[in-house]
């Protein structure tokens, strides 16, 4: 602050007059709106906030249903929206602890079992879950449709018989193997594009699916459609059993039923592995 004094010269007629504006940090409206957020949803009862949720969630179906799946799922990745351990790519919880380990020790022994030395795995995501068997096989072919994913996996992980290839497995062509996993994939489909990859993985001797379920008392119905997209068929109630209609892939033989670590909806979710075997259809 700086001073005036007027030609008089007494102290009545010193008047301060204001210096340059002293810098002030101004937090993002993001910091400063995030608490009354988090009041908001502690005054704002259940029932309302899982209203506001599904409405939320009809309007990102309606936009996604209207994108490609290219698009849709390359933004479910720059945005974290299934993890963000602090990596580049997360494919979220599914590839993590108890579930990511007993998928791997069931597939170890499905490998040995069966023979199978040249494998494809439709929807890889962030290749945390098949590393932990690809030692097992000859030939591994990792699909996704994202192409910056595919870009980061073959940098990282690609290498003789390891290679990953950007396709939307729903409307192109699927490599040959001896047996394919989709895992946690068809959970974020559309039933066309369920359909369409289920026709193409029949020409395969063994199709591993895993799917997210509902807890048993919030169980509707099998496969109810939605548009491709990073959430699942969970509000609904429903999940992907491709046994039943619409898909009628028999026969399968469940095989592996693992608790969910954080349900996304109520308790006794599970994570739910089947064998189809089209050849002996």
């Amino acid at each position: 602050m700086h001073a005036k004094v007027r030609s008089g010269g007494d102290a009545a007629s010193f008047q301060p007059t204001m210096g340059p504006p002293m810098p002030v940090d101004n937090p993002p409206l993001e910091v400063m709106l995030s608490p009354l957020r988090g009041y908001a949803r502690r005054i704002t009862p259940p029932t309302v906030r899982r209203r506001i949720a599904s409405k939320r969630l009809e309007t990102k179906r309606r936009s996604n249903s209207v994108r490609s799946a290219k698009d849709v799922f390359s933004e479910a990745y720059a945005k974290s929206q299934w993890g963000s351990s602090g990596e580049s790519f997360d494919s979220g919880s599914g590839s993590w602890g108890v579930a990511r380990e007993s998928y791997v020790g069931f597939v170890r022994e499905l490998i040995a079992e069966s023979g199978a030395r040249r494998a494809v795995d439709i929807g890889c995501g962030d290749f945390r879950v098949a590393s932990g068997f690809i030692d097992l096989l000859d030939s591994y072919i990792g699909v996704d449709v994202v192409p910056e994913l595919i870009a980061r996996n073959t940098a990282e992980f690609g290498r003789s018989g390891v290679s990953f290839v950007a396709q939307d497995a729903a409307t192109s062509g699927v490599p040959d193997g001896d047996i394919c996993f989709v895992r946690q994939v068809f959970q974020h489909l559309s039933n066309n594009e369920i359909a369409s990859i289920l026709q193409q993985c029949s020409k395969f001797p063994i199709v591993v699916v895993t799917e997210h379920w509902p807890s048993p008392e919030f169980r509707t119905q099998a496969n109810r459609d939605k548009p491709h997209g990073a959430d699942t068929r969970l509000d609904l109630g429903s999940w992907v059993d491709v046994a039943e209609a619409p898909f009628r892939c028999v026969p399968t033989r469940k095989r592996l039923v693992v608790p969910v670590d954080t349900p996304l909806y109520q308790a006794d979710e599970t994570i739910q592995t089947v064998v189809w075997t089209p050849s002996t259809e």
